[in-house]
């Protein structure tokens, strides 16, 4: 800053010196100090205020971004809730939709298929009618119950026995036919 050697200082030393007088050397030199701690002090405070400012300025700064990204996070959860909406309202429609359909089909005669196993359920019961109709016999509604269906397979085969079954037989009989 100010480029003063040793040299110089000491010849200002002597001029002072001279100039002063070593009587007012002391109180001077106390002054210069007290001036220079001054000079120090504003040069430091100016540098705090400085520093402040630029905090502030980054700060602003920081709040401006943070305001810019809590803007855009809420136009994009509002985009982003809009879109669920409509695809609500879309599987909504969807689903009314079905509905109708279910109850026009239910109002038909034909069967509705929703899945496999009920397409599966259709095929047998269309084999089962063209079987009975080649048989001449009507489908029996009793079809539906698989019980049902096994219970016409075993009487409708011979057991081979003369002999009744002694399971099927009251409990009167089994105790006659055990005293004979």
């Amino acid at each position: 800053m100010l480029d003063i050697g040793g040299t110089e200082l000491l010849v200002v030393a002597v001029v002072a010196l001279l100039v002063i007088g070593p009587k007012e050397l002391p109180a001077m030199l106390r002054t210069i100090g007290r001036a220079i701690g001054m000079i120090k002090k504003q040069a430091q405070e100016f540098r705090n205020q400085f520093d402040e400012a630029i905090k502030d300025s980054e700060f602003e700064d920081l709040k401006e971004s943070v305001s810019e990204l809590k803007s855009e996070a809420t136009s994009g959860l509002r985009e982003l809730r809009e879109g669920i909406d409509k695809e609500i309202k879309d599987a909504e429609e969807i689903g009314d939709d079905l509905n109708r359909d279910v109850a026009k089909s239910t109002q038909s005669d034909e069967p509705v298929v929703t899945s496999e196993s009920d397409k599966d359920l259709t095929w047998l019961e269309d084999y089962e009618r063209d079987a009975a109709a080649h048989n001449g016999q009507t489908p029996s509604d009793e079809t539906d119950d698989p019980g049902a269906v096994a219970e016409e397979i075993a009487a409708a085969e011979p057991s081979g026995d003369d002999e009744p079954d002694k399971a099927k037989q009251p409990a009167g009989e089994k105790e006659a036919r055990a005293a004979t």
